[in-house]
């Protein structure tokens, strides 16, 4: 059941469930017809991600690459009608206020402070509460849940700083540099992550279930990677199933 694709938009979901697997499966925990703004958005968030897997050049040239593919997607968000798979769906969505445009343009604005590098463990923080933070509120948004959207926030960071650890390595092979610049062994990933975890506590509705997935990835050794295992998607499950019994 878990592996079938949502029929509200299936190039979109067979692109997302490749590109970002968990959420794809939180995807397939919501109601049907909010399926395609959440794939949207997870579409978008993968985008972004990819302006910051730099080619080798990125010594030479410095961080122009991804800020002027950043500055793309701004452009996008803020209004700019462009052919793309997934730009094109997106002006749309915005334009019809399916999708909220301010946290777009957060995740925007974090990005492009990876992109600079992080001055310190602060500038880390506020790019983790507005890169994966913001994208968890528009989650919600697009569920209709709009009123935890700041501990929505928090779990969204905490997601984000046990992924930085599962896929450590990988991330780092990408071109990428997500860690604070003291963070050398991803101590400080792991406490903040489970600090915003604790800050959020559990979050209703089906957006607050990010957090699921967040406990269990702080909760183990980095550099894991790989596929879940039955463990992680049968704890999804029973907290989305506890959640509709629970309405």
């Amino acid at each position: 059941m878990m592996e079938k694709v949502p029929a509200a938009e299936p190039g979109l979901a067979v692109r997302v469930r490749a590109q970002d697997p968990d959420r794809f499966l939180l995807t397939l925990l919501a109601p049907a017809a909010r399926r395609e703004a959440l794939l949207l958005l997870a579409a978008f968030n993968h985008e972004l991600v990819r302006a910051l897997e730099l080619p080798s050049s990125h010594g030479e040239v410095g961080p122009i690459g991804a800020l002027i593919r950043l500055q793309w997607w701004r452009e996008v968000v803020e209004g700019e009608r462009r052919r793309h798979e997934v730009a094109g769906p997106l002006a749309e969505a915005l334009a019809r206020g399916t999708l909220p445009r301010e946290p777009l343009l957060e995740m925007i604005a974090a990005r492009e402070a990876e992109a600079e590098g992080f001055e310190d463990e602060q500038s880390w923080r506020e790019a983790q509460l507005g890169g994966a933070g913001a994208l968890q509120v528009a989650l919600g948004a697009a569920l209709g849940e709009t009123r935890q959207a700041e501990r929505l926030r928090l779990a969204g960071a905490a997601y984000a700083a046990g992924a930085m650890l599962r896929h450590r390595s990988r991330i780092l092979a990408s071109g990428r540099r997500p860690f604070a610049p003291a963070d050398v062994d991803g101590t400080l990933a792991r406490s903040a992550g489970l600090g915003w975890l604790a800050d959020a506590g559990r979050v209703p509705g089906r957006a607050g279930l990010i957090g699921v997935l967040a406990r269990r990835d702080l909760g183990r050794p980095a550099d894991t990677g790989g596929r879940r295992g039955a463990g992680d998607v049968l704890a999804l499950i029973a907290a989305g199933l506890t959640r509709v019994v629970a309405r």
